[in-house]
């Protein structure tokens, strides 16, 4: 696992682990609140162990889902070929996630997306 400062892209803390555990997660949290790190967000898989890590050491810290993720798990949920006109367009927002590049652009485009503009 790894722990990076998204400003600058320098690495915080390494992990090497066969899986994402709870216990390990939340020691790695509290190391770097004890180091004196300032943890604004925190962008995860949405695995279990993870949101709970989170909310015991640093529950105000804003949590967001990766995009691969979400994209990965809603074209699980959708087929290859929906039939339904609404599944089809899901499937087409859906795969605009990966064309997100900024935040300023996927804050402008989700709102385009939503407001119909």
């Amino acid at each position: 696992m790894a722990y990076q400062d998204d400003l600058d892209g320098y690495t915080q803390l390494i992990r090497f682990s066969d899986g994402e555990h709870y216990v390990e997660i939340k020691e790695d949290l509290d190391n770097l609140i004890r180091l004196g790190l300032q943890l604004e967000s925190i962008t995860t898989d949405g695995h279990k162990s993870i949101l709970k890590a989170i909310k015991k050491s640093i529950s105000d810290v804003k949590v967001q889902r990766c995009l691969v993720h979400i994209q990965r798990m809603c074209l699980l949920w959708l087929t290859r070929y929906p039939k339904h006109e609404s599944g089809q367009q899901l499937r087409g927002l859906i795969l605009m996630l990966l064309r997100i590049k900024h935040t300023m652009i996927s804050c402008f485009g989700l709102n385009n997306l939503i407001t119909g503009m």
